[in-house]
């Protein structure tokens, strides 16, 4: 699906991406824009954040709830069997596909201007997946053609702009 193929009235999205891609900035513009209520899978996966992980049937229940909704946004770089039903249920679905200079730059940045106490190891681990996201993640698990005709692959920053006025004025045509 591209730009002008967005269909109106659009109350289910989920977007996907590696760190740093810029999930959770555009499911923050999307939330305001459209009155929408945004989840990120971080906090589904974790009890506290980036420490001790839910069992995956937990994390299961808690989504399940969420996509039951009439209307969500839901965010976050995970792509194994218990988000199946939530990228099923979703009216798009927003792969932030940057290219990985991009997406390693922002995970510095990010970690610097979040200061936490994070271990050199951790950090690390998170610029591996980040490295290797599109290959182990997106493709191993065939997300792109199981979803193709809801899926919205984003690859530059002026895509994300034309993006959030595609979703901001559905009706309109002109891109």
């Amino acid at each position: 699906m591209d730009l002008k193929q967005i269909p109106k009235n659009i109350h289910r999205i989920y977007i996907l991406g590696g760190p740093g891609s810029g999930k959770t900035y555009l499911a923050n513009i999307l939330s305001k824009q459209l009155k929408i209520k945004s989840f990120d899978l971080d906090d589904i996966v974790f009890e506290i954040k980036y420490t001790a992980k839910r069992a995956e049937t937990e994390r299961a229940k808690i989504l399940k709830r969420i996509h039951s909704g009439k209307r969500w946004i839901i965010e976050g770089a995970y792509t194994r069997q218990w988000v199946y039903d939530a990228l099923q249920k979703s009216d798009i679905i927003i792969l932030l596909d940057f290219p990985i200079t991009t997406t390693i730059y922002r995970t510095i940045l990010r970690e610097i201007h979040r200061q936490q106490k994070n271990n050199l190891k951790n950090f690390l681990e998170l610029l591996r997946y980040g490295i290797t996201y599109k290959n182990s993640r997106i493709k191993e698990r065939k997300i792109i053609p199981r979803f193709k005709s809801k899926l919205i692959i984003i690859k530059n920053k002026n895509q994300v702009e034309k993006l959030i006025q595609a979703l901001q004025k559905p009706q309109s045509k002109h891109f």
